[in-house]
């Protein structure tokens, strides 16, 4: 099924691909696609681990009902999906403001420019791992208003799918996002809530459909062992985190072992929580938990003041400059332009799935330059062609013929599809 879907999305994105020169779509249709690529942004590989907690949510709150025999209407379903509908709207919007007043400002930034910042990420991935440490049993979240308020902790559920969900461009993004650039300022922000009620439909939908809930199982043993496999897909979000921090500083050593610093400190407090200590070992106990922190905290400053970048142009690929793709065409060469970066999650699915040996050699055949312009740090060239290509975030493909035709490709690859896009603007 997710399969066939992204076919679809695939398929359909083709048919509405433009080159740099198209004419603009109505606005209606940029606001469909905002709509679908944050309904897609749900089956995105950066999405699944956040929305995993959504899952245990509902699964905690169905199994809930089913003890206590209290089968919620649907009106009740749905005001409960209102919280976490809410968190991502609000973050999708206010990440979208701030990235369109920035661009405003001219700030060469695109889509996931936090990402960008080794701070942020830094700070992400400890986020992850302790809420992986978390449904490891490490330690518990005892925030009595999140019990009195579950619908705080759906909110703050939406606000961390944002944040998650920013490496990635589904399908149809790319074509909303850009469109956000062109469109007068409340056009062009309007398409941020409507990303984020796109993301939060799914959820919607469950509580539309009653009868879709009978799927979960009655309450037993299975739930501690799905609280285990999210923990380790918390945490393997944490450590493509750990990775990209690398991408950014060449410092992965330093932020694990402030990772290692904060899950020795969680499990402290942990032990405190099932077993409090006394008089001097509890000063104690406390005194290690503040040292381990702020040992923490000096690790991952160092590492993200450090700035020791690594060159990741692979082989068969050149670096992007304008200089080195103008030259190029007017030698008549086509030229295939690949603008990624390390925290784009699709871009290395897509180098992967699509950029095989296969693809490769067909890029060998036509005689196509590879050009990677790699955006894993700000760069205002890379930003702006970006800008000029009507794209706003990762990733971006761009063909040019030997004339110097541009063509660009749908954001999610497969092999057939870059060969059918090449063969269509080169005959």
């Amino acid at each position: 099924m997710r399969t066939a879907l992204f076919i679809l999305a695939i398929a359909t994105e083709s048919l509405f691909a433009q080159n740099a020169a198209a004419e603009a779509k109505p606005v209606y249709l940029y606001y469909l696609f905002a709509v679908l690529g944050g309904l897609l942004l749900n089956f995105m590989p950066c999405v699944l681990p956040v929305l995993s907690l959504k899952a245990m949510s509902i699964v905690d709150k169905s199994t809930k009902d089913t003890s206590n025999k209290n089968e919620k209407t649907v009106s009740e379903k749905i005001r409960q999906t209102l919280p976490y509908t809410l968190g991502v709207t609000l973050t999708f919007s206010a990440v979208g403001g701030l990235f369109l007043i920035l661009r405003a400002s001219g700030q060469a930034i695109g889509w996931g420019f936090q990402l960008q910042n080794p701070a942020f990420v830094a700070a992400i991935a400890i986020l992850f791992a302790t809420m992986a440490f978390n449904l490891f049993g490490v330690f518990e979240i005892r925030a009595p208003v999140l019990t009195t308020r579950p619908a705080l902790g759906d909110i703050m559920t939406g606000i961390i799918a944002v944040v998650a969900a920013t490496p990635c461009t589904a399908p149809f993004m790319a074509s909303a996002l850009g469109a956000s650039l062109t469109l007068p300022a409340f056009a062009g922000f309007l398409m941020f809530p409507l990303l984020g009620l796109g993301m939060a439909l799914p959820f919607f939908l469950f509580a539309l459909f009653p009868k879709s809930g009978k799927w979960i199982p009655k309450p037993g043993a299975w739930l501690f062992t799905f609280k285990g496999v999210l923990g380790f897909m918390m945490a393997a979000s944490a450590l493509w985190l750990v990775w990209v921090f690398d991408a950014l500083t060449g410092s992965a050593f330093l932020l694990l072992t402030a990772i290692l610093l904060v899950a020795f400190a969680l499990y402290l407090w942990g032990r405190e929580q099932m077993a409090p200590a006394k008089n001097w070992a509890r000063v104690l106990r406390y005194a290690a938990i503040l040292l381990a922190l702020g040992f923490a905290f000096h690790f991952t400053y160092a590492g993200f003041i450090t700035k020791n970048k690594k060159n990741n142009v692979a082989q068969g690929w050149q670096p992007f400059t304008i200089q080195a793709r103008d030259a190029f065409i007017r030698e008549g060469t086509p030229v295939f332009i690949d603008f990624t970066a390390d925290w784009c999650i699709t871009c290395k699915v897509n180098e992967e799935v699509a950029f095989t040996k296969k693809t490769m050699q067909y890029f060998t055949d036509k005689g196509v330059a590879l050009l990677r312009a790699d955006f894993t740090n700000l760069d205002d060239t890379i930003a702006d062609e970006i800008t000029k290509l009507g794209r706003a975030g990762l990733p971006v493909y761009a063909f040019y013929d030997r004339k110097g035709s541009v063509t660009l490709l749908p954001q999610v690859l497969t092999e057939g599809l870059i060969i059918r896009a090449i063969d269509s603007a080169t005959h």
